[in-house]
């Protein structure tokens, strides 16, 4: 985890991404940090083991997310859930935008997918 003082400048993330985006997973999770990991470490790669575990296929699985680090898991899911507070990326992709997380977004995407589940 990387974590820059200044969330307006981007130079030092920028050159963390070139030096290391051929060899490693290199993903925001907030404006002001970056996360460096193995590429075979993710949140979609546990959102698939736990999927294989529970004997779910990918179509009724569902995620949600609002940074750069849940786009790789979001593409996977069969139902993707976000904010209006995520990135854009994330709102093209989404089946349903919730309020931003101040606003309790999750807890309304929650409760859209449930009643939508429940009919």
């Amino acid at each position: 985890m990387c974590v820059r003082a200044d969330p307006d400048d981007d130079t030092g993330f920028a050159v963390l991404r070139l030096r290391f985006a051929a060899s490693l997973a290199v993903a925001g999770s907030h404006p002001r940090l970056l996360e460096i990991g193995p590429r075979d470490i993710s949140k979609r790669v546990a959102v698939e083991w736990v999927a294989r575990h529970l004997g779910a296929d990918q179509a009724s699985t569902v995620a949600a997310g609002d940074a750069e680090n849940d786009l790789e898991m979001l593409q996977w899911a069969g139902m993707r859930l976000t904010v209006a507070s995520g990135i854009d990326e994330l709102k093209r992709i989404a089946d349903f935008v919730a309020p931003s997380c101040d606003a309790g977004g999750l807890a309304v995407a929650v409760d859209w997918l449930m009643r939508g589940r429940m009919t």
